[in-house]
This record gives structure tokens, sequence and C-alpha cells, in this order.
């Protein structure tokens, strides 16, 4: 009768691989379980929408209209929720536009934010610098953007205050940000948002500004709904970053 044919032992060192690489796996599977799917983010994505539903069509006086979005930007942006809205002043003829979009992939803005889509519309840059507005009582600091239209006689000058908002509850300047935030698998999911209020050159810049500020405050609700999503949303392991 033949001898059973033994098994040979593993060496020392392979058993050491062997466990490394049980670690590496339970490790990456401990990450992965802690890092949010599309599906964690459907009850943040469900809130902004809600709350981009409820933004008030009237503003102490100002009254507003629904302004319709271009086919090309939805489809760029494929919004969550957009609105786009302009409201007038009966009593001075002063008007401001107010655009808030979310999208549930924040690569999405990358096309679509005031350095990339005025100038597309033939808008020539004139400036941008840093600027920070007050909501509800917290300094928010964005981008404000000057933009020239037109020639000669029939050149227009507008102004546009644009913020990045980030579901880690900052508010982004650059599309660089917006980019890492997408990046971020804690992030990914949840997407990002933008407002964007324009005006026009008969306002002094402290009108502008008290402005800007009055129409930051009225869409608050909205605003504070996508950078700060439910603490059940963002509920992960410390090590899942």
């Amino acid at each position: 009768m033949p001898d059973r044919p033994t098994i040979p032992s593993r060496s020392p060192r392979a058993l050491l691989t062997l466990a490394a690489a049980g670690a590496l796996l339970a490790g990456f599977a401990f990450i992965t379980w802690g890092r949010p799917s599309p599906a964690d983010a459907a009850p943040y994505h469900a809130t902004v929408l809600h709350a981009a539903n409820q933004l008030p069509l009237h503003v102490a006086g100002w009254e507003g209209r629904d302004m319709p979005v271009p086919d090309a930007a939805v489809d760029l942006l494929q919004p969550n929720a957009i609105v786009a809205r302009r409201f007038v002043n009966p009593d001075t003829g002063d008007s401001i536009d107010f655009l808030l979009v979310h999208s549930k992939d924040a690569r999405s803005m990358a096309g679509h934010y005031p350095p990339i889509c005025y100038p597309q519309n033939g808008y020539t840059p004139e400036s941008d610098q840093p600027q920070t507005w007050s909501l509800q009582g917290q300094p928010v600091t964005g981008t404000a953007y000057t933009f020239l239209i037109g020639t000669g006689k029939n050149q227009a000058r507008f102004h546009v205050a644009n913020l990045l908002l980030l579901p880690d509850g900052t508010v982004a300047q650059t599309m660089a940000e917006m980019r890492r935030a997408a990046a971020d698998p804690a992030w990914r999911h949840f997407g990002a948002g933008q407002v964007q209020l324009l005006t026009t050159d008969n306002l002094t810049p402290e009108r502008r500004n008290a402005l800007i500020e009055k129409f930051l405050n009225a869409n608050a609700d909205a605003i504070h709904a996508i950078l700060n999503p439910s603490p059940q949303a963002t509920d992960q392991p410390a090590d899942a970053s």
C-alpha cells in the first residue's frame, strides 16, 4: 500500500505574507464599509429638494417670477434641485436675479459657474475678488465677479455674487475646492450646490451687498440644507476618511 502523501508545511515567511494580506483585506473592508453609498445620500438629496421647493416667491416687497433654465444648463448640471428667479422692486424698478442649484454629482458644477458660463454667453470678465456676506449672523465668503457685455454706448456691466456650497459645511471660492469634495469618498455621493445673485451696475456697492445679504437670508433654509446633511447621513467610523 503506498504511503500517504505528506502535506508540505508553510514556511514562516509564507504564513506572514498570508497574515498581512488578510489584515489588508480586513482593513479595506472596514474602510469601505464606513463610506457612505448613494443610498445613504438619498435622504439628504430629498431634504435639499424639499427646501428648494419652499423658497419664497416674494421677499420683503420684492416680487419674484420664475425664469426659464436653458436646456443646455439642465443637461450639464443634472440638477437634484434648481430655482431661477428674477425679483423686482416695484417702487424703484431695481432687479436681482437669484439662482440656486444642487447637483448629486459635484463634478457637474465644473462647466456652470461664473468664470465658465458667463464668457460662454458673450460676457467679458472684468474683475473677481473674495467677498464676505452675512448669512443669519454668520460670515460666508464667496466670490464677487464683474462682467461686461456689449460695446461702446451699448456696453453694460453686471455683478455676480457666487457661493459654491459643499456638503461638509464649507463655502468654496474655486472649482478646485469643488473637485476635491467630489473626489472625497466621504462626500462624493452628496454632490454640491451653488448660489448666484446677479445685479446691474446702477446700484452702489453698499446697496448691492445689502441686497445680496437680504436674498441670501431669505433663502437661508435651502442654503443650510445643502451645507448641513443630517447626522444620520454622515455618521461613519473615524477611519473612513
